[in-house]
């Protein structure tokens, strides 16, 4: 069963094992044009750096029958025009290709529309090196709203910047009991 909640302080290493312990965790490369360059961090240095992120209101982890696997967060673009975006991140290889994405991700938007009833819009940025995560947008009735051709520069070749939005009279939530 999938679950999101948020994140405590004692799943923090069991977090980090999936997320930044590794050299080269296959996570990155699928968020390499965001991260920019990837290091891997010892635990003391992830609690440094990552666990106001992880731990804020913001951020849940996703959960896979009780383990932690990824997270879903919200950020702001412009919170004075109420403009935010989500993402999510399955940092376990071994849980890719199940639909926990995009059912996660409809539980992450769903809560955020109930929660902020003022929100019109949410917005979802991916790029053309992360197809999984384009369809995972379709699926979920975003709608390509703009391509930005060439402008993400990963690994010697250049990639489409995809952004995706979903408006609140659009937005209709999976039925998550046919998903996990």
């Amino acid at each position: 069963m999938l679950e999101l909640r948020p994140i405590t302080e004692s799943e923090l290493a069991a977090l980090w094992q999936i997320s930044y312990k590794e050299e080269q965790p296959a996570w990155v490369r699928y968020d390499a044009p965001f991260l920019h360059d990837y290091h891997p961090l010892t635990l003391e240095r992830f609690e440094l750096t990552e666990s106001d992120f992880f731990l804020s209101a913001q951020v849940n982890g996703v959960y896979i029958e009780g383990k932690i696997c990824g997270a879903v967060n919200y950020y702001w673009i412009d919170e004075a025009t109420r403009w935010l975006e989500v993402g999510i991140a399955i940092f376990d290889e071994a849980n890719w290709g199940k639909g926990y994405a995009t059912v996660a991700l409809s539980l992450w938007v769903d809560r955020i529309f109930q929660q902020e009833p003022l929100i019109h819009r949410i917005g979802l940025t991916t790029w053309s090196g992360n197809p999984g995560m384009a369809k995972v947008a379709q699926k979920l009735n975003f709608q390509l709203e703009g391509r930005l051709r060439a402008v993400r520069y990963y690994q010697g070749i250049y990639y489409d910047a995809l952004h995706f939005g979903c408006l609140r009279t659009e937005w209709h939530p999976l039925t998550v009991k046919n998903h996990c």
